[in-house]
């Protein structure tokens, strides 16, 4: 009787096992099966689809000078981007194409830049608008294989820029899901080669079928210290039509003005 029970349960574990790598072999054979040309289109019309955001917002930054956690609001038309935190204290951040102004409303102090002086700070506006430039453009080099895990896949794109001393970057690398079609992280690398910026996009919503990233993650590789913010998205709208007066940075005539950098 003993012996029959080993049996079974050796007979049983066989199964088990041969019937797990019967799993895996499917596994693999599905991830051969990913078009990547096609999910690359997808993942393009995904984030071309959503024309406007707006949103609660809480960051929770991490940086040499400590930490700190903010709150307010985030308005996005993909072209401007306004960042409105009422705690710990008030804070107004317009972000162009070309520029930032950031207006402390308490202290009557507003620091003006140039969004181009600063990688960094792209990665401001980039929060659930990245990368779809780096996808299908004429300035990029574009190499995209699978990446296969144990129980998924994810597609790796490696965006080099075909004319190095014109270009911010020296590579790009974009990681995404083909479920669902969206990037899950994202590497920027300097003109050196060092990274400078690392993203990771998590928690994502499908909003009338397009997805949305309610949660990233960033960190920032800097001189003065490493940089770590949490952006928690809440109550959010998207493709509904935002007021041009949430993208307007009122202050008062005659008030100091600073060079951000």
């Amino acid at each position: 009787m003993v012996l029959m029970y080993y049996l079974k349960m050796a007979t049983s574990s066989f199964k088990t096992i041969f019937l797990f790598l019967i799993f895996l072999i499917l596994i693999n054979i599905s991830s051969f099966c990913i078009n990547i040309d096609s999910i690359l289109t997808e993942t393009v019309n995904n984030y071309k689809n959503i024309k406007t955001i707006q949103s609660d917002i809480i960051d929770k930054y991490s940086g040499p000078k400590g930490q700190e956690k903010y709150s307010g609001n985030y308005f996005s038309n993909g072209e401007f981007t306004k960042i409105n935190f009422n705690k710990p204290y008030k804070q107004q951040i317009l972000i162009t194409k070309d520029s930032i102004l950031w207006y402390f409303p308490d202290d009557s102090k507003i620091y003006i830049g140039l969004k181009t002086q600063k990688p960094d700070i792209k990665a401001l506006q980039m929060e659930n608008n990245i990368s779809k430039e780096f996808l299908n453009s004429d300035n990029y080099k574009i190499e995209k294989t699978i990446e296969k895990k144990l129980f998924s896949s994810r597609i790796k794109v490696v965006a080099t820029p075909k004319v190095k001393r014109t270009s911010k970057f020296s590579g790009i690398i974009i990681y995404i899901d083909p479920k669902r079609s969206v990037i899950t992280d994202a590497e920027y690398y300097d003109l050196a080669g060092n990274e400078i910026i690392e993203q990771h996009f998590r928690r994502f919503k499908n909003f009338n079928n397009i997805w949305l990233s309610t949660h990233i993650t960033s960190n920032i590789f800097s001189s003065i210290g490493d940089i770590k913010t949490d952006i928690i998205y809440k109550n959010t709208f998207i493709n509904q039509n935002i007021s041009d007066d949430n993208f307007i940075l009122k202050y008062p005539k005659g008030i100091t003005t600073f060079k951000l950098f």
